[in-house]
């Protein structure tokens, strides 16, 4: 690869870290519930439904925050039931430019919080993924939100929210 192609590769993953990091800090927008534009969640419900097309008994349920002003997304929280496994999975995708060290904590409602690991990044953000035992999937059944909190890599924390309105009955259709 040529010296040139590599300077012109680092300078757009560094646009793109630049990017992801003014969405995490908040410096362009506030972030808001948002889903995708073909999945429609229920009236009243910050969850929607999504399968695959080739595979309809392949169902999860998401919700997706956004910077208002700019409809980019700021971090996603997903939750399926993989055929092989019993309990629930959860994904969080968290922008680009966290602190990884430090780890994630989800806390829903005045719960004491938990904390996950990240376990890669790529240019599409940061992936967490998380089972979820009976105990937690009952917490956010029962809670009103849950609140995800990182750091950035200037160590500044940052709590993102996530409404739990739905969250039952958009996980009773894919369960």
């Amino acid at each position: 690869m040529s010296v040139l192609i590599r300077h012109k590769m680092k300078f757009i993953c560094t646009i793109l870290v630049a990017l992801a990091m003014t969405a995490a800090l908040g410096l362009s927008g506030t972030p808001v519930a948002s889903q995708e534009p073909q999945a429609t969640p229920a009236p009243g419900s910050a969850w929607t439904v999504r399968c695959q097309e080739q595979d309809k008994g392949h169902c999860e349920i998401f919700q997706r925050l956004v910077v208002q002003e700019t409809g980019k997304r700021m971090a996603e929280f997903a939750i399926g039931f993989p055929e092989d496994k019993k309990t629930a999975r959860g994904v969080m995708i968290l922008p680009l430019g966290i602190l990884l060290t430090d780890g994630v904590q989800m806390q829903i409602d005045d719960q004491q919080p938990f904390k996950f690991k990240v376990r890669f990044c790529t240019n599409d953000g940061c992936f967490a993924y998380l089972n979820l035992n009976d105990a937690v999937l009952g917490m956010l059944q029962k809670g009103n939100k849950a609140t995800i909190r990182f750091k950035s890599m200037q160590g500044q924390e940052i709590d993102l929210p996530i409404s739990l309105s739905g969250f039952t009955k958009a996980l009773q259709e894919i369960g």
